[in-house]
């Protein structure tokens, strides 16, 4: 049951909340970003021109709630949520007029299987923040520069991801690397553009491998500068 809702705008923060049975829910809107919180702990930050692919992201953060609380209103919530952000903010295009593309030489990366993560000859250090790297836990990759281990649904942090390639690259959708792969061990021969956030860098990547049963091995070749 919805109890209550309220809207307030002041500056470039906009944020809006209300409460589902258990569920105190918080949209806050900063700049170019949609900040979501669920009993006040935030659990998204999604860039408010890619809303409307988050559905399955949204869903899968959810369910750790929804068993917690033995709900199953799933779909009413994010209902509601995406209803209420649907009318504060207009989905755009992606704009990457002012973006770098780096297409430059390509060189190949590989971390062996087994190899240690934390050692920097392990590391694809593609720029002063992003240090791409992968544990032998049987995780994802992650950015060991900012994060000590992999998460799901963030890591790499600093990075977003599309299939596709750097040609068509203002029709791409980006998300985090594990929504925009779906499985990483299916990943490896397909065309994938890495978005370097803060420093608005874009380049083409493609995996050529990627070990299974928690032996931490990948490669993959990408362009340069």
């Amino acid at each position: 049951m919805i109890l209550y809702i309220r809207r307030n705008d002041a500056q470039n923060t906009n944020y809006q909340y209300f409460k589902i049975e258990l569920f105190q829910v918080a949209i806050v809107f900063v700049d170019i970003n949609v900040y979501i919180y669920i009993n006040y702990e935030e659990r998204v930050k999604i860039p408010t021109t890619k809303l409307f692919i988050k559905i399955g992201l949204l869903i899968r953060i959810f369910e750790d709630d929804l068993k917690l609380y033995k709900m199953k209103k799933i779909y009413l919530l994010l209902s509601f949520i995406f209803l209420l952000v649907s009318c504060a903010k207009d989905d755009e295009p992606n704009d990457v007029s002012s973006a770098t593309i780096w297409n430059g030489e390509k060189i190949t990366f590989t971390k062996i299987d087994g190899a240690d993560p934390t050692d920097e000859a392990n590391q694809d250090r593609i720029n002063s923040r992003v240090w791409i790297t992968r544990g032998n836990n049987g995780g994802q990759i992650y950015n060991i520069k900012t994060e000590t281990s992999e998460s799901k649904y963030s890591s790499p942090s600093g990075t977003e991801w599309s299939i596709g390639t750097t040609n068509v690259l203002s029709t791409l959708v980006f998300d985090n690397f594990r929504t925009a792969v779906s499985k990483p061990k299916n990943v490896v021969g397909k065309d994938l553009v890495l978005h370097l956030i803060e420093d608005d860098i874009y380049l083409d990547i493609k995996f050529t491998s990627w070990s299974q049963n928690k032996a931490g091995g990948f490669s993959y070749e990408r362009s340069t500068q």
